[in-house]
């Protein structure tokens, strides 16, 4: 069976199909039609189609067995297959009744007005098409109108269409090898639900050579950013501008009038085809409209299991590519089929972004989707466009929320609190406490609170202990705790006093905080002169920082208590953070046990400070990053190369952002002698290259081919070079059968995709062939050769035997064909579950290229 729809056109230039029409409504017992349709465009220019029911069936599956045997029928002996069929087809009625009717334009001109002009309108039951008659003084307008309204009612429909025709020849430019509803500028547009208009014309050829005119199909989108898109195609050459010379313009014309986009474009790509011109399929073709567009479909699951999946798909230049989420798992696609109908009423009815949510929620509890994931996407694909709707996982990420904690540094004890939001972002707010009791008593009853969901509570009591503290001016014009990131979900007690001042004015802070711009907030002073000192530790903090200091940022090397039972050195970061107070962050480089560790703390402390007084920071902190790299306190493989990831920029670069892309010359920090096994030398990495081996079964009758992953692990790779690199004969390989085909051209195919999909130093080919051969459900059994076999191998004469049921050829449809066979997706003429807007006529989509999940 064909990916496309077969189709037949006639001596007649009428165009014969047949097609699967799925029941109206959801009534039980509906039943599934077999049509024969013949579209056909007359004399006048209008497009008419016949149909004719063949079959009726409990199923679209059962459908879709007669409409297989109906197509390749007609594939192979033209309408001769549909037998008397055929001519019955022809004999039925067309499916819509057009009404003629001539008129006059402006209704009600008078002597004297501009000229008034006589249409004949077909009115059908979707479309209005005009033909221009006469343009002239209204009397003798009307009198041709009166003329046709009386031969259309004494000598019937035709006579009065050859009247017509003849007007229009004589009056207004009309000639007999011109449709009489041809449309002024000779072309019929279509604007599908996207916005992307449609049409064919017959223009001057571009090229010196060949016929001097061609046909060809335009499109062009008007985005809403302004920017303007088009791109065109030729259909066939011709000879001269004669619209008649175009056989094929009415039948591409007449589907556009249907606003069958994808018929149009498939005529126009066979038809371009028989005159060897460059006209792509219409899965092929680029989308004009960078958006990415979503649909819930079926698909099976890792476990075997019907799936129901929801699809992003965008095209990236000819290519059409898709990201999915796995929306859940069932017993049978009958209960997939419940939830696809819930959430495809909730897009029509609600959109994407509702819809989208909705699936989600149900990945999440299906156990697909990491609820506490930090990419709060719910599709992967980083080469994609971007989503145009928030995912849940996004708006909670966007929420704050808050920790409380007790800390001890250098004899003082403070109130840690955190306010995060995002996937990293923070704001810290340390408050002194008196000593270490209060403190931990302090943030164990704050803790207590937020258990209890009275966030306000906790804040208000690190409000009054930042206020006892003198760290936070009861006073102050901005309320807030946390000036950095969205707005609390809590009152602070200034911020209730504030609002008891406003009340005679009828607002509350938040309100006038929202109406201000940011340049104006309440509370923000105009201008503030930035301080001359670093001036953010209190005076009775014994915390030294290292000098000579900086009006940004500064650094300290402390010993303190982490906890009531463990004392650590680190190596600490102080700034100003934008509401005025300190902002402090701590590297680890080692702990101790409290009472008999503090003199080995102190003195790798001043081990630290010393190197800082001989060689500076940057080398300072170079020895802490090292020590607190081997006492296990910092990943050395870490995504965020520096010391400390808040704050202003750092006045030092780590070892790690020196060294980044290069092998790190410190990585033995214990001077370890490493003993090398014995053992023959083996690339790192390996040369391979892709082999096709004939695969016969065991009577003898050739299968096809499968194609292996040959890796020679003593030669070493050199991207540099072209072909195989020299080796000895005997050079040892192994080898591993990845996948079947049926043709030699199939597999060199997929070889190119298959490369395309390596990325070196990350993903290579031996990696990349393991996931294939999982993929196609091959066992993944590495193997070398020896004897006969081998010496056959290098001769060129080895050959593999297969089982019938151990031979699978690839398929790169498989995904498609699965998904059709099991939901029946209808994709003739217009593929559906394609696009959310019922106004849009979009193609089917068809998959390009294995997507490898690796």
């Amino acid at each position: 069976m064909a990916d496309s729809p077969v189709r037949h056109i006639d001596d007649d230039a009428s165009i014969y199909a047949a097609e699967i029409v799925p029941p109206e409504g959801g009534e039980y017992g509906a039943k599934y039609h077999v049509d024969l349709v013949r579209a056909s465009v007359d004399e006048y220019g209008l497009g008419h189609e016949q149909r004719l029911t063949v079959g009726q069936h409990n199923s679209w599956m059962e459908a879709e067995e007669q409409l297989y045997e109906l197509e390749d029928g007609l594939a192979e002996n033209s309408l001769a297959a549909w037998g008397e069929n055929a001519e019955r087809l022809r004999e039925q009625p067309f499916e819509e009744d057009i009404f003629y009717m001539a008129v006059t334009y402006p209704p009600d001109s008078r002597e004297g007005d501009e000229p008034a002009v006589s249409h004949l309108l077909a009115i059908g039951e979707h479309s209005v098409r005009s033909a221009k008659l006469v343009t002239g003084d209204r009397e003798s307008v009307e009198r041709v109108v009166d003329q046709l309204d009386l031969l259309q009612a004494e000598a019937g429909i035709d006579p009065m269409l050859q009247g017509a025709q003849l007007e229009s020849e004589i009056h207004a430019g009309g000639t007999p090898t011109t449709p009489l509803f041809d449309p002024d500028d000779g072309a019929v547009r279509h604007v599908d639900g996207g916005g992307t208009a449609h049409w064919f014309a017959i223009v001057e050829q571009t090229e010196p050579e060949g016929n001097p005119y061609e046909l060809r199909y335009f499109r062009e989108l008007n985005v809403e950013d302004g920017t303007q898109h088009q791109d065109s195609y030729p259909v066939m050459p011709l000879p001269d501008d004669d619209p008649s010379s175009a056989w094929a313009l009415p039948g591409l014309e007449m589907y556009l009038q249907k606003g069958d986009v994808f018929m149009a474009q498939q005529f126009a790509h066979d038809v371009a085809d028989a005159y060897g011109q460059e006209f792509p399929e219409p899965m092929d073709l680029p989308s004009l409209d960078p958006r990415p567009e979503y649909y819930f479909g079926y698909g099976v699951s890792d476990n075997n299991e019907p799936s129901l999946e929801a699809v992003k798909t965008w095209m990236q230049g000819a290519e059409r590519r898709f990201d999915t989420l796995t929306v859940g798992e069932y017993g049978m696609y009958e209960e997939a089929a419940v939830d696809e109908r819930e959430l495809e009423t909730l897009m029509d009815t609600e959109g994407v972004e509702a819809a989208l949510n909705l699936a989600e929620s149900m990945a999440v509890a299906g156990g697909y989707l990491d609820p506490e994931r930090d990419d709060p996407r719910i599709f992967f694909e980083d080469d994609a466009p971007p989503d145009a709707f928030t995912t849940n996982r996004e708006r909670e990420l966007a929420r704050p929320s808050y920790s409380i904690g007790a800390i001890s540094a250098n004899g003082e004890s403070f109130l840690d609190v955190y306010k995060e939001w995002g996937t990293d972002d923070y704001e810290r707010l340390v408050v002194p406490q008196p000593d270490w009791d209060a403190a931990h008593d302090n943030a164990v009853l704050a803790n207590e609170m937020l258990d209890e969901n009275r966030l306000q509570d906790a804040m208000r009591l690190v409000e009054v202990a930042g206020i006892e503290a003198g760290v936070i001016d009861p006073e102050r014009d901005d309320p807030r705790l946390f000036t950095q990131g969205p707005l609390d979900a809590f009152q602070t007690i200034r911020e209730e006093q504030i609002d008891d001042d406003l009340a005679s004015y009828g607002v509350t802070w938040r309100e006038s905080h929202e109406w201000a711009s940011e340049a104006e907030q309440i509370g923000k002073e105009a201008d503030v002169a930035k301080p001359n000192e670093f001036e953010l530790i209190p005076e009775h903090d014994d915390r030294h920082l290292l000098e000579p200091l900086d009006s940004t940022v500064n650094y300290a090397v402390v010993v303190q208590a982490s906890d009531p039972d463990t004392l650590e050195l680190a190596v600490e970061k102080v700034w100003k953070s934008e509401n005025g107070q300190a902002g402090f962050e701590s590297q680890t480089v080692q702990t101790y046990d409290p009472e008999d560790g503090r003199e080995t703390a102190e003195a790798e402390r001043d081990a630290l400070l010393e190197v800082y007084d001989e060689r500076g920071l940057e080398a300072m902190m170079h020895k802490a990053e090292l020590q607190a790299m081997q006492n296990g306190y910092l990943d050395p493989h870490r995504a965020n190369l520096g010391l400390f990831r808040d704050g202003p920029q750092d006045r030092f670069e780590t070892l790690a952002q020196q060294l980044e892309n290069e092998t790190n010359p410190y990585w033995n920090t214990e001077g370890e002698v490493i003993d090398e096994p014995e053992s023959e030398p083996s690339a790192q990495n390996p040369y391979w290259r892709l082999d096709t081996i004939p695969v016969n079964d065991p009577k003898g009758e050739q299968l096809g081919h499968a194609l292996h992953m040959v890796v020679y692990d003593g030669i070493e790779h050199d991207p540099e070079r072209v072909g195989t690199p020299p080796m000895a004969e005997d050079e040892p390989f192994r080898m591993l059968e990845m996948a079947h085909f049926e043709t030699t051209e199939a597999a060199d195919k997929f070889g190119k995709e298959f490369n395309g999909y390596l990325m070196p130093g990350l993903l290579e080919g031996p990696e990349l062939a393991v996931e294939v051969a999982r993929l196609e459900e091959l066992p993944v059994d590495w193997k070398s050769l020896e004897g006969d076999d081998l010496k056959a191998y290098q001769d060129g004469q080895y050959t593999l035997t297969h089982d019938l049921s151990d031979w699978h050829p690839y398929n790169p449809n498989a995904e498609r064909d699965a998904r059709t066979e099991a939901e029946g997706i209808y994709t003739d003429p217009i593929h559906y579950f394609t696009s959310f807007n019922e106004n849009e006529d979009d193609p089917k989509i068809e998959p390009v290229a294995p997507d490898f999940d690796l």
